[in-house]
């Protein structure tokens, strides 16, 4: 994504691109554009969040959306490699980043780790993201900029 979008923008006239292939979304030029963040458990319904991209990408990763139901019970598709057990303390995270690959490994990252882990993380690095919890509550770090949507506000 990050070399599809910098070949756009490196086209004869064309200023602004994004792209948006399976929910990450990456974004260079000029202006900016705004993308919806929903929680994972509530993929189809309206998104929780808005937050405008300028020259950044957008990734989200859980555990909502793909896995395998074995005997009644859930297991994502996000392995812990700590562990080599699914990962099950967060329903997944959503990271900005100035690029789309460190933005899908960080939110990647943040969906195997715990809730105090990831936040430790976001914190070194200084990582802009929002950890979902299973009970459908929102953790977002300090430098997270979107703003709550007024559906849900």
């Amino acid at each position: 994504m990050d070399r599809a979008v910098l070949a756009a923008v490196q086209s004869p006239g064309v200023s602004e691109a994004w792209v948006n292939i399976g929910g990450d979304l990456r974004h260079l030029g000029r202006g900016s554009c705004t993308a919806g963040v929903a929680h994972p458990a509530q993929p189809g319904e309206n998104p929780q969040y808005l937050v405008t991209l300028r020259g950044q990408a957008l990734a989200s990763s859980g555990h909502q959306q793909r896995g395998r139901r074995v005997a009644g019970r859930w297991h994502s598709h996000v392995i812990d490699p700590r562990t080599g057990r699914c990962a099950a303390a967060v329903a997944g995270a959503s990271v900005l980043a100035h690029c789309c690959a460190a933005a899908d490994a960080l939110a990647t990252a943040l969906s195997a780790l715990s809730l105090s882990e990831g936040l430790e993380l976001c914190r070194r690095e200084r990582v802009a993201a929002l950890i979902f919890l299973p009970g459908g509550q929102v953790r977002a770090t300090d430098c997270w900029p979107a703003r709550r949507t007024r559906q849900t506000a």
